[in-house]
């Protein structure tokens, strides 16, 4: 019996392989590498807000800031795809709430922002077909900055002083301790 159902779901695997294979082409697509170079202070700006309204706190911008310039600088094709993602949330602001990104609330921001997320993977591969940038913003700019946010700001939020690589403790070793 247990051959059998292996078997069966052998053959099963083999037949839908190529159908798996083709989704996977289409919903992960591969950034290209096009020049890199310095980011547009304008650009850096809406990614800043971008990366504020998506993880919806306030955030020690100076290290998104370096993380974003340092990729555009040294990787190819973050260049273009961070002044890609600047043109489109401009568009879908001006278009949706009649405001430019960075000066949208911070709500209006989010809405913007989760309407390009995927979410499902139907809607991945919809959006695969019809607006493959979407899933490298996706890839290259929304799960970069929650990882960045995992490796700093989130260890702040847990009640750390900083976060791990950062000078800490010879601060308030040198203060007199509060009279509360």
């Amino acid at each position: 019996m247990s051959t059998g159902a292996a078997a069966a779901g052998y053959l099963l695997l083999q037949r839908f392989t190529p159908i798996k294979a083709l989704y996977q082409r289409i919903t992960s697509p591969i950034l290209e590498e096009t020049p890199a170079g310095l980011l547009d202070a304008k650009i850096t700006q809406t990614l800043l807000s971008a990366a504020e309204a998506f993880i919806n706190i306030s955030i020690e911008k100076y290290h998104y800031n370096d993380f974003f310039n340092w990729r555009a600088k040294n990787l190819p094709g973050y260049k273009n795809l961070y002044e890609q993602f600047a043109m489109t949330v401009e568009q879908l602001s001006v278009k949706t709430f009649s405001c430019n990104f960075t000066e949208c609330t911070m709500e209006n921001r989010r809405r913007i922002l989760e309407s390009m997320r995927p979410g499902s993977r139907l809607n991945k591969l919809r959006l695969g077909t019809f607006k493959k940038d979407w899933l490298l913003f996706e890839k290259h700019i929304f799960s970069e900055i929650l990882l960045l946010f995992a490796k700093t700001d989130a260890w702040i939020l847990l009640g750390y002083e900083s976060w791990p690589g950062e000078q800490r403790g010879l601060v308030k070793y040198r203060q007199s301790p509060d009279k509360t």
